[in-house]
């Protein structure tokens, strides 16, 4: 858990609450894109590029099976040329 590790054993108490805050807002983001590809309407803007980064981290540490709509949503982001292209100039 990043989230509290400077806490150390200080921290244990808190992990169920923010482990139950994430799955909450997880959850609900997850929910949102049930039956569409994007966050707002049915073509990208600028709400899908700020909860990008959201969606890849959730991906990353919670796993792909977790939130599939988030899965989803944060591949068809990696797919597109742009991010492409800006992960082959800077690294993933």
């Amino acid at each position: 858990r990043l989230y509290v590790s400077r806490l150390k054993d200080a921290g244990k108490p808190l992990h169920p609450r923010i482990d139950g805050e994430l799955a909450n807002h997880m959850g609900f983001l997850n929910g949102e894109l049930h039956g569409q590809e994007w966050f707002v309407g049915n073509a990208l803007s600028g709400a899908d590029f700020q909860l990008s980064f959201v969606a890849q981290l959730t991906v990353r540490f919670v796993g792909r099976e977790s939130y599939p709509n988030l899965t989803a949503f944060a591949d068809r982001i990696e797919m597109r040329p742009a991010y492409l292209r800006a992960v082959e100039k800077h690294g993933a």
